[in-house]
């Protein structure tokens, strides 16, 4: 499958993309977002999550690493040096039971992708746009 881009430019921008993206991640099928700090991940996350599980506040994972909404879940592995600790956090359940969101997925990505359908998106920071690389 060919790579798609969007670009974004404004909140707008990652409302759209959100409402998109939360009509295809699934169980089984894991959002992995990369993209430099800052290139509007947890934006991103967040505004997905808004639409899955109705919330309205809605905290980076940054330091808990994973946030449960029941209807979906939201992993940070920044902080993390092995795949084993993501594992420790029942990666593996929360894929298998509801929507799943990962920052920073470069430690799972070859677990997840040989056991899942993920979608991958990267984004990237271009002065005040951002770039969507769905792939």
């Amino acid at each position: 499958m060919a790579a798609r881009q969007a670009d974004i430019t404004s909140l707008r921008d990652t409302n759209s993309l959100a409402l998109e993206l939360a009509d295809k991640i699934a169980a089984d099928k894991p959002l992995l977002l990369y993209g430099d700090l800052g290139a509007g991940k947890t934006e991103l996350a967040r505004a997905i999550i808004k639409k899955l599980a109705n919330a309205n506040e809605i905290p980076s994972p940054t330091f808990t690493l994973v946030q449960d909404y029941g209807t979906v879940a939201h992993f940070d592995l920044y902080r993390l040096k092995t795949a084993d600790e993501a594992f420790e956090l029942d990666l593996d359940t929360y894929i298998k039971t509801r929507p799943v969101i990962i920052e920073w997925p470069q430690l799972v990505e070859d677990y997840i992708a040989a056991n899942f359908a993920p979608i991958k998106l990267e984004l990237k920071l271009n002065g005040d746009t951002r770039t969507a690389t769905f792939f």
